[in-house]
């Protein structure tokens, strides 16, 4: 799971902003709460459409379709399947639908960010202790060894023409190299909400918000007529003096913050952060604390998260300026060469952005 933390809390306790005791209770919000994808999920929704019961129901079902097709911590996923398959071209039917749609969307966001997002970086992941094999010793000449199974480009990994065809009878995954292993865990969380987003919105939900490991999505106003306040944590390590660094709101749009500073190892002196840069191979090690982006889908605000926590501050920052209509407002927390920290806001997150008291 991504080292994401957000302040949900807040989305309960400032729901209702009524002084009358009765309006208040007008406006208890409904709350579905389960587990998937190794992690958990909460909703939030005031519309009466459904009982909690059949609601959660509904989800579970979904995101067990889901799991089956892009968890890496289901054993009998497809994804898992692939992965563990010698061979390099695999047909399957069942659950394509969720692969192919993440790999697509993958595929988008590895060529906007030259790059530094790419889910073909298991290998490393895993060698490097943060994935789901044990740590190995690591160095140079390991992870050149484990770089040759790295790359998203068309050369290495790809579908076949006909997915495009949904009734098309060959479903084909082809890898160049029978080692490469795909992690979509950067995008998937992200896009799982949008899959439960779609089906609530199907459904005639018209005021609700869905967070599965972090990553959320908010539609509407609340009763009161309010924006959804989602809480961006201060980046430190312990998790035991958690707080609130600052709060961001939403409507119609989906936010996802991605960090390194709690799930790291330190070695030797050293400290290893999860973050692995697919060009080197080795975690990353610059000053970029944690990037909370506000998009439209929330299968791209996670990808760009983890895409600008490979970039570091520099060139996200860069990013940013000369993708003026990326869509993307974004909230960076960083140390520069002195130690100090800094932040950045894009323009539109400076509209959405206010300090914490």
């Amino acid at each position: 799971m991504k080292n994401i933390y957000l302040l949900l809390a807040i989305l309960v306790v400032t729901a209702c902003g009524e002084s009358n005791q009765e309006a208040s209770q007008e406006l208890k919000p409904n709350v579905v709460q389960g587990e998937t994808q190794g992690t958990t999920y909460s909703i939030v929704y005031y519309d009466s459409i459904a009982t909690t019961e059949v609601l959660k129901k509904q989800v579970d079902s979904i995101l067990h379709d889901f799991d089956m097709s892009l968890s890496n911590w289901e054993p009998a996923s497809l994804i898992s399947e692939l992965n563990n398959s010698d061979s390099t071209s695999i047909q399957f039917d069942d659950h394509y639908n969720f692969f192919t749609e993440v790999f697509k969307r993958s595929r988008e966001i590895f060529l906007q960010t030259n790059g530094a997002f790419d889910p073909t970086v298991s290998p490393l992941v895993n060698a490097w202790g943060f994935g789901f094999k044990n740590k190995e010793k690591m160095d140079s000449t390991k992870v050149d060894s484990l770089l040759q199974f790295v790359g998203f480009g068309y050369d290495n990994v790809r579908l076949s023409k006909t997915y495009d065809d949904a009734l098309s009878p060959e479903r084909m995954y082809v890898k160049i190299n029978p080692n490469t292993q795909l992690d979509f865990n950067a995008i998937a969380q992200g896009f799982s909400v949008d899959v439960v987003a779609e089906h609530m919105k199907h459904e005639g939900y018209k005021s609700f918000m869905i967070e599965i490991g972090g990553e959320v999505y908010a539609l509407g106003l609340k009763p009161n007529n309010e924006e959804w306040r989602i809480g961006i944590d201060e980046p430190k390590e312990n998790q035991a003096e958690r707080t609130l660094n600052s709060v961001a709101t939403i409507s119609n749009e989906a936010i996802a913050t991605s960090g390194n500073y709690r799930k790291f190892y330190e070695e030797n002196g050293i400290k290893y952060a999860h973050t692995i840069d697919p060009k080197t191979g080795f975690p990353v090690r610059h000053g970029l604390l944690s990037a909370t982006v506000v998009a439209d889908a929330c299968w791209r605000a996670d990808a760009m998260a983890t895409a600008f926590m490979v970039m570091g501050p520099e060139k996200s920052i860069d990013y940013m300026r000369t993708h003026t209509q990326s869509g993307l407002d974004v909230y960076f927390i960083y140390n520069d060469d002195k130690g100090e920290m800094k932040t950045y806001l894009s323009p539109g997150m400076q509209k959405r952005w206010q300090k914490a008291n």
